[in-house]
């Protein structure tokens, strides 16, 4: 699947549960990424947390490294398993 997020269930839950434990920002699958029944998860997230946490949307494992090191993450000087990590 080339590091394609695909859609996950029960993300209002999840919310809950992320917003219980004292995270701050949340990475969740992008809306182009709709479960069964239109389900989408960066809106319903989004929605659901209101301001409480930060939402963002990503697509690909590539999304996911780019928003963590915009967060002060070292996540792409990791880069993706089996390749070679971008400068």
């Amino acid at each position: 699947s080339a590091g394609n997020v695909g859609a996950i269930g029960g993300i209002e839950q999840k919310v809950v549960t992320v917003e219980q434990a004292g995270v701050k920002v949340f990475l969740v699958p992008a809306d182009d990424r709709c479960g069964a029944g239109g389900s989408c998860n960066y809106t319903d997230a989004k929605r659901k947390a209101g301001d409480k946490l930060q939402i963002i949307p990503v697509a690909n494992l590539d999304d996911a490294l780019k928003a963590l090191s915009s967060l002060g993450g070292n996540a792409l000087a990791l880069g993706q398993p089996g390749k070679t990590p971008s400068s």
